[in-house]
């Protein structure tokens, strides 16, 4: 399901799960300082993102953000796109988070209250933490 919306507040109206959506990102944004938060629109899929760093592999290239969501049919999905060396970020919450189905860069859940609030700040503000120690430009 593509969310077609040209602003933030278009994003949130067009979802069916707009409540949860709206908790999600106030406690995303409220863990971000530092990051822009911003609409990342494509012609596939539309996400709300935080900070923005510079994706570059064989294929493809462009700007994407560090962490963001989208709502999809049945679910919420949550990408993080920047991880430490070693082992995923993801894979050392998959028992913490609470009800969710996981990928190697998406967390997937149905509701925002089956998320564990606590480990799932914890989540995000690693996230941020790694960001800065990698000295990522932020791009805005």
């Amino acid at each position: 399901m593509n969310v077609i919306a040209n602003t933030i507040d278009e994003f949130f109206e067009s979802s069916l799960n707009k409540e949860d959506l709206i908790r999600l990102d106030k406690t995303i944004t409220s863990l971000t300082t530092g990051l822009d938060r911003k609409l990342h629109i494509s012609p596939t899929f539309t996400v709300l993102g935080y900070g923005s760093m510079i994706y570059s592999r064989k294929t493809v290239n462009g700007i994407i953000p560090i962490i963001a969501f989208a709502p999809q049919k049945g679910s919420i999905n949550l990408y993080i796109s920047l991880h430490p060396e070693g082992p995923l970020i993801i894979n050392s919450y998959k028992e913490k988070l609470g009800k969710c189905s996981y990928g190697k860069t998406c967390i997937k859940f149905t509701k925002f209250d089956k998320l564990n609030k606590l480990e799932f700040e914890r989540f995000i503000k690693e996230i941020v933490e790694c960001a800065r120690k990698k000295n990522i430009e932020f791009i805005k």
